[in-house]
């Protein structure tokens, strides 16, 4: 680190006060604005009040519009003082000094979470731009990038890394990388947060080259265990909507999370890089909103490791995996041209010929059966006009659609599901719980059957969709989402931390389940210490590269009753609490036994926390007992992997739960169990 009395060190000081005072000059002038705009929109309404009866609808439509201007300029001004305002912690993170071959001149810029610009010119540079993406990517010496201008070639003369704490410099670093292994080492290694954080100051070079990659529609990111995929994913977000501001806004843009922990744990990143949060979507969200036209309700998903209905995780697990996916659309595909018989159509002189509507239905094979039934109808009735000029009385399209509806065999989504799992080759049994329920294993494939003979209700709004852990979602969901969004995708998780209610993909398998996707991988771990990503990577069965960073060996201990296994658990987090070490987290297999291992620890402490799919604030929390379903993305100072025996954890899908509990933790790991351990644990 570069001391207090370098030469350096003195230089970026009085740059950075240089900066601090262009800033508050800067959010002054934008407070002036907003006041201004205050002002002014006050000074209308006002206007408007006073002179009501006066004000002729011409007017007043005017002084609305004008209203409407104000406001959203005040909106974008009280934005961007926002953006400023949270950038006098740390203005800039990053120099780099740059000789371009056309003026020659040396240049110095600093980079940023968010620009800075005044009347001096630009004293900060957003991460984003082409400059941000040439400190990441290039080495010193020769490079080239692409500017608005066209493409600029120079010479990188410095790269210099800068730490900024409540405005205040701590070091600055040359180097020739983007961001040196010490100052990484530093990032990592600090005390987790009740958020994920921003990774712009340590962003490396692979992960730069999926944020900023531009030209694939479908992006498929596979990533180990504690490589950024998330993050990484998030900033990509942020990015396009730098890139394209614009023409693609946060509304435009969707997550879907696995659970409403998971969406409040990231919910911070992007606000903090400056962009307003996208909606966060579920599948159980998306679900009911296009079950609501068939006034269907469903029960809950299976959980593949909580003890419950073997017979109902079965049907579960059949309707996950790629066979029963093939089936499905075989037997649709064979069920849809049968769902129509057509007859002679005689209305109001209009008269078509039965192979004549067998012929136009089968025309119309992409589309839906009601939309074909309607298209029929429109047709139908232009070409009658066409052909009878003369007539006196005509069909209406609406006339002509009841009758060729009145020729469907099948009435009803409902009845057509119905059907199919009546076919002899049926591979699984269909379940209606109760009148109006589905069991959440039926729901994506009703859906996709819905898509064939009713249609989907789109969102065209969205146009660009984030999914997470790729891999707990089936290949008859991935289906109805690619329908339901047709818009380009970012889809990342691990193939390795499968939780069981899906079929053991390859990352090949996920990516043939969309059209013309790219695949690009993160291999490296920066979550947990050496020592813990060893341990894991023996459970997961070859190993996993990561950054040098070393801490305690995990602990595998073992206690003859459950009972005084919670007693130790105890014990430690008391010793965690007087330490002051940051947060741990107990995860335990099941939500049962997190419930029950809770209440235990509970009688002897305070504050301990159960973490539920949709609890708030728990995150923040020193102590968590949390199931490991819920865990998967979280990150914890101190993990305790509680009760993994042999009773426990003994399946091939139990490896991959005991694989995702131990990465939780970044620098410290215990396992605990009563009996037997798992064999999936190293020996």
């Amino acid at each position: 680190m570069t001391p207090e009395s370098s030469d350096a060190y003195q230089a970026e000081a009085g740059h950075l006060a240089a900066t601090l005072r262009r800033l508050e000059r800067k959010i002054e002038s934008v407070t002036e604005t907003v006041e201004t705009h205050d002002s002014n929109y006050r000074g209308v309404k006002a206007y408007m009040a006073d002179n009501r009866g006066e004000i002729d609808p011409a007017e007043m439509y005017q002084n609305e519009l004008l209203l409407r201007d104000i406001d959203a300029e005040g909106a974008h001004a009280m934005r961007l003082r926002e953006r400023l305002e949270s950038m006098r912690e740390s203005p800039y993170f990053a120099r780099l000094d740059f000789t371009s071959d056309v003026t020659r001149t040396r240049e110095a810029h600093y980079i940023g979470r968010n620009a800075l610009q005044d009347a001096e010119g630009t004293a900060v540079v957003d991460w984003r731009s082409p400059l941000g993406g040439v400190y990441y990517e290039a080495e010193l010496g020769w490079t080239s990038y692409e500017a608005p201008a066209g493409r600029i070639g120079g010479q990188i003369e410095r790269k210099r890394q800068i730490k900024i704490e409540d405005g205040l410099l701590r070091f600055a670093v040359d180097t020739a990388d983007a961001v040196r292994d010490e100052i990484l080492l530093e990032e990592i290694g600090r005390t987790t947060d009740a958020h994920m954080r921003s990774i712009i100051a340590t962003i490396q070079r692979e992960q730069n080259a999926i944020i900023r990659n531009e030209s694939d529609r479908t992006l498929v990111i596979q990533g180990v265990a504690g490589s950024g995929k998330t993050s990484i994913a998030l900033h990509r977000i942020a990015y396009l909507l730098y890139r394209r501001r614009g023409r693609l806004k946060a509304e435009n843009m969707a997550i879907v999370s696995p659970n409403g922990l998971f969406a409040e744990y990231v919910s911070d990143v992007l606000p903090e890089l400056g962009e307003e949060q996208v909606a966060s979507l579920d599948l159980a969200s998306v679900a009911r909103a296009q079950l609501l036209r068939h006034r269907l309700r469903f029960t809950d998903p299976v959980d593949p490791v909580e003890p419950g209905d073997d017979a109902a995780r079965e049907r579960a697990s059949g309707k996950s995996t790629s066979s029963f996916h093939r089936w499905l659309e075989r037997a649709v595909d064979e069920a849809v041209p049968l769902c129509f018989e057509p007859l002679d159509l005689r209305i109001k002189g209009c008269r078509v010929e039965t192979e004549e509507l067998r012929g136009l239905y089968e025309r119309m094979a992409s589309l839906p059966v009601r939309t074909r039934l309607r298209e029929m109808a429109e047709f139908i009735c232009r070409r009658d006009r066409q052909d009878r000029a003369f007539a006196t009385t005509y069909p209406r399209p609406g006339e002509v659609a009841k009758a060729l509806t009145a020729m469907l065999t099948v009435k009803s989504v409902r009845a057509l599901y119905r059907e199919l799992f009546r076919r002899e080759d049926a591979p699984t049994t269909f379940r209606v719980p109760t009148a109006g329920t589905l069991e959440w294993a039926d729901v994506y494939p009703f859906l996709f059957v819905a898509a064939r003979f009713d249609g989907l209700d789109v969102d065209e709004r969205i146009q660009h969709l984030m999914i997470d852990e790729m891999q707990d979602y089936s290949p008859t969901q991935y289906a109805v989402l690619r329908q339901l969004f047709r818009c380009d995708m970012t889809v990342l998780g691990d193939v390795g931390q499968a939780l069981g209610n899906t079929e053991n993909y390859t990352l090949d398998d996920l990516a043939g389940l969309f059209d013309d996707a790219r695949v690009m991988e993160l291999n490296r771990s920066y979550r947990s210490t050496t020592e813990i990503m060893g341990f894991a990577s023996k459970i997961r069965g070859h190993q996993i590269a990561t950054i040098d960073r070393h801490g305690d060996e995990p602990q595998v201990l073992g206690f003859d009753t459950s009972e005084s296994e919670a007693g130790w658990i105890a014990e430690e987090i008391g010793r965690f609490r007087a330490a002051e070490r940051g947060r741990l987290s107990v995860i335990t297999k099941s939500r049962s036994q997190a419930q029950l291992l809770r209440r235990r620890l509970s009688e002897k402490l305070d504050g301990i926390l159960l973490a539920t799919a949709d609890s708030c604030g728990v995150l923040g929390h020193d102590i968590t007992v949390i199931p490991v379903t819920l865990a998967k993305g979280l990150e914890f100072d101190e993990v305790i992997v509680a009760r993994a025996s042999a009773q426990e954890y003994s399946s091939a899908a139990d490896r991959s739960l005991l694989y995702i509990a131990c990465t939780r933790a970044l620098h410290r790991l215990t396992v605990t169990h009563a009996g037997l351990p798992s064999p999936h644990l190293p020996r």
